[in-house]
């Protein structure tokens, strides 16, 4: 995916960063494909012995929320919240990026524009 440079755009470095965060996911993703082709073939082995409820249980339910944990703990520590704060709440693929429009243009009395709902 490419971003198109900016031209008379105030926020020029925070293109700049989602191009380099892009960029570094893709590299991510290059060197996860061994783990991702060896843990598809676990899964569908899994999957056939009828094994992948007590497998997810087991290891990959306690890891996941370990790792939550610690990513939510460390994003709001030193947090207070105000009567000015909005919280978009929602399950995991379950319309996130909806929710937070539709929040935005409430707060913003359908008036809301922006480029991306992430900025």
């Amino acid at each position: 995916m490419s971003i198109p440079a900016p031209t008379g755009y105030e926020f020029a470095d925070v293109v700049e960063r989602r191009r380099n965060t892009l960029a570094a996911m893709a590299r991510t993703r290059r060197q996860m494909r061994p783990v991702t082709w060896l843990l598809r073939r676990v899964f569908d082995l899994s999957q056939t012995l009828r094994f992948e409820f007590p497998l997810f249980q087991r290891f990959f339910k306690p890891m996941a929320a370990g790792l939550f944990d610690k990513a939510i703990a460390k994003a709001f520590t030193g947090y207070t919240p105000t009567e000015q704060d909005v919280f978009v709440c929602s399950y995991f693929k379950s319309g996130t990026n909806w929710a937070m429009h539709t929040a935005y243009q409430v707060a913003e009395h359908g008036e809301g524009e922006f480029e991306d709902i992430l900025d």
